[in-house]
C-alpha cells in the first residue's frame, strides 16, 4: 500500500475489522522487523538481510534503490545497490522470492 499515513492505515485496519467481524491491527515496529528478517532459529547467524549478507543480491531478492531507479531519477550509482532488479517503481507483487516464512514484499517495493 502507497500513499497512506499512519491514521489512514489504522483507520483500514478498524474499518477492516468492523467489515470481517476479525481483529486487524498494525504490526509494532519489533514485530515488523521479525517478518521483515524472516529468521527461523533464533541460533541461525543473523544476517544483514534475510536473503544474507551480499548487496548484489539485493535485487533478486527486493525492490528498492538500485541501478534501475538510479538511471530513471539521475541518482548517484555510488548511493544505490551495484544491481538493477528491474523496476524504477513498485513492482507487481510476488516479483521476487519470499523470504523463509514465505512472506512477499516483506521488505522493499513501497
Amino acid at each position: 500500500m502507497v500513499c497512506v499515513n499512519w491514521e489512514d492505515a489504522k483507520a483500514y485496519a478498524a474499518w477492516l475489522s468492523g467489515k470481517t467481524g476479525k481483529s486487524y491491527r498494525l504490526l509494532s515496529e519489533a514485530e515488523a522487523e521479525y517478518v521483515i528478517r524472516g529468521i527461523t532459529r533464533p541460533s541461525d547467524p543473523h544476517p544483514r538481510w534475510w536473503f544474507g549478507n551480499d548487496a548484489k543480491d539485493l535485487c533478486a531478492n527486493a525492490n528498492g534503490a538500485d541501478q534501475t531507479a538510479a538511471k530513471q531519477f539521475n541518482w548517484d550509482l555510488k548511493t544505490v545497490a551495484p544491481c538493477p532488479d528491474g523496476f524504477a517503481y513498485t513492482s507487481p507483487v510476488a516479483s521476487f522470492r519470499p523470504n523463509a516464512f514465505g512472506i512477499y514484499d516483506a521488505a522493499g517495493n513501497a
